[in-house]
């Protein structure tokens, strides 16, 4: 018998060597996540999905078998040898509940299953799931209560749960969120009011509670979302006035409530952000019972929040201020029934803060002459009062 030369028992060993590292790591399966994902699978009847590539290793096996890669199912991936997210980016007929020892994924980060049929309530135990990032569980059959400890998850920065059963209020731990840029509840049966906590979630961007049956105020807390982009409150049983503030808003909807009153004049630049694709009434008036239409409010002002003045309705008191657009030096004609009154006379700028002021002893004659020259260049809003009557126009000085 032929000896082996040593370069080949060292070429046979590390061949060996590779070979026991490439075994070792196929069965390195997590004994907890093997059996969190059996029963998931068990759960929502996965024999029926549409594609269930791979899942014949939890489905077949009791244990976790010699050879076990999790990171072979469809929809699931292993890093660092532990399950880190479960998604289904298109349809897979997912149909049935959460199991109960789903917190067992606990390296779990994202989670995104929709447009299936999970049903059931979302179970109390995702608490425990401290290292989730993103759930996505739109477009299903969820029922029950958010659970509460949804605010144990400080990690949370997506949560996007539209389109289910959901029912009960919003639970006020949602503030423990704080690295929360996305909540997205629309279209579900959530009542109660907004948690005023809302306020604590800093990075929130995306805010969509539509489609449901939320009533209250808006909190005033919500203007501390400093970066609050998109918010959707539309189509809910919200009542009293709008917050001066929400955030620095590209787009809002709040149609279609009980809301009331007069419009801050901080919000007055979303006339030119929101979309043009409706009538200017959609996103603002349409539904609720404000002093104007937003296209009044848009065009002049009217029944915007000017230290509570009102703007009268009737022909009593007409004005037209020419030019419209100047360098602040302003000609009034007016049309009054009430001819010798005194006339009072303010300016205020977009931001509601008033910058001039004079009373006209005599009452209005045509042509008169209001210099706010020493205003500087922008968009003023122009109210006239005279005998309990209120008219107003806007003027830009350039």
């Amino acid at each position: 018998m032929k000896h082996l030369c040593q370069p080949t028992i060292i070429a046979l060993t590390i061949a060996t060597s590779f070979l026991l590292i490439n075994l070792t790591t196929q069965a390195q399966c997590d004994s907890k996540d093997f059996i969190a994902l059996k029963n998931f699978y068990t759960s929502t009847n996965g024999d029926e999905w549409y594609i269930n590539t791979g899942w014949e290793l939890v489905r077949d096996h009791e244990v976790p078998p010699k050879v076990c890669n999790l990171n072979n199912l469809y929809g699931i991936t292993v890093i660092a040898g532990r399950v880190a997210k479960i998604s289904f980016n298109s349809p897979n007929n997912i149909d049935g509940k959460f199991p109960r020892n789903f917190y067992l994924l606990d390296r779990l980060t994202d989670i995104y299953i929709t447009n299936s049929k999970l049903s059931g309530n979302i179970p109390a135990t995702f608490g425990y799931l401290k290292n989730l990032r993103r759930i996505t569980l739109k477009d299903n059959l969820l029922e029950g209560q958010i659970p509460f400890s949804i605010g144990f998850l400080e990690n949370l920065q997506t949560l996007t749960l539209g389109n289910n059963q959901l029912k009960g209020n919003i639970p006020k731990q949602i503030g423990n969120c704080t690295y929360l840029n996305r909540l997205e509840l629309y279209n579900n049966q959530i009542a109660g009011e907004i948690p005023a906590e809302i306020g604590r979630l800093k990075n929130l961007t995306i805010l969509n509670l539509s489609h449901n049956e939320i009533s209250g105020s808006i909190p005033i807390e919500l203007d501390a979302c400093e970066k609050l982009r998109y918010c959707y409150l539309n189509d809910n049983k919200l009542s009293g006035n709008l917050p001066s503030r929400m955030g620095n808003l590209s787009i809002a909807n709040v149609r279609n409530n009980q809301l009331s009153g007069c419009y801050p004049v901080e919000i007055h630049y979303l006339c030119e952000t929101l979309p043009k694709f409706y009538n200017r009434n959609y996103y603002f008036s349409d539904g609720n019972n404000f002093e104007a239409t937003w296209e009044e409010f848009d065009v002049d002002y009217r029944g915007a929040c000017f230290e509570n003045l009102k703007h009268t309705t009737d022909h009593e008191l007409n004005i037209q201020i020419n030019p419209t657009i100047g360098n602040g030096l302003f000609y009034i004609n007016a049309q009054t029934t009430v001819v010798n009154h005194p006339v009072n006379f303010k300016v205020y700028n977009l931001k509601g803060a008033l910058v001039h002021q004079q009373n006209i002893d005599e009452g209005f004659v045509n042509n008169y002459k209001v210099n706010l020259e020493s205003l500087s260049k922008g968009n003023y809003f122009i109210f006239v009062e005279q005998n309990d009557n209120t008219t107003s126009q806007k003027v830009v000085i350039q």
